[in-house]
């Protein structure tokens, strides 16, 4: 039998990292009341290890908690996006020059192939396609970097940001281009 129970001395961490994820794949949307009684029957969980997770989100900025509604997905300004959007685009520019000194020429293969895949998603309007690939690429590129402090730092950051999901694919491809991307791929 497949083992799918969260193992106690992680519950808090895996609670928070599956409802980081549901907040970014857009699943709860900006605005939104985190009902405790829904979320622990979701999860199956108690209402303790979810109020710590809400704890670490909060923390993250991903959730706010406000008196009289609990906690509540934050509705990210038009500022806030744009300041994340230049922080992470100063860690993940760095990331791709660690990764050119660092990666070897398979890496940068898998972090070509992988663009191509987000580009032919981003050319065929597949949103959902596109921004997981886009987060992929960027993970992979931090990941192949060899630095893990960064790849902590870009992680939190690309967290942060994940709320764009709402935002049409042209305005990622008009901010990170692909060029940007491959700057490195074609070393010599």
């Amino acid at each position: 039998m497949v083992e799918t129970l969260i193992q106690r001395s992680s519950l808090q961490a895996e609670v928070a990292n599956r409802l980081r994820n549901e907040i970014v794949e857009g699943h709860w949307r900006p605005g939104t009341r985190l009902q405790e009684r829904l979320l622990c029957e979701r999860y199956g969980i108690s209402r303790s290890p979810l109020r710590e997770a809400y704890q670490a989100l909060i923390a993250e900025g991903l959730i706010e908690a406000s008196p009289n509604r609990g906690a509540v997905v934050t509705v990210p300004t038009p500022s806030t996006i744009l300041q994340n959007f230049e922080l992470l685009r100063a860690l993940e520019l760095l990331a791709v020059r660690l990764a050119c000194r660092c990666a070897s020429d398979g890496d940068l293969q898998r972090v070509v192939a992988l663009e191509e895949r987000m580009s032919n998603a981003a050319a065929a309007e597949q949103l959902h396609d596109f921004h997981r690939l886009n987060n992929e690429v960027h993970r992979l590129i931090v990941l192949v970097s060899g630095n893990a402090p960064h790849h902590d730092r870009s992680s939190a950051s690309r967290t942060s940001t994940g709320q764009w999901n709402t935002w049409p694919a042209s305005v990622y491809i008009s901010m990170m281009t692909s060029s940007e991307h491959l700057s490195c791929a074609t070393r010599s």
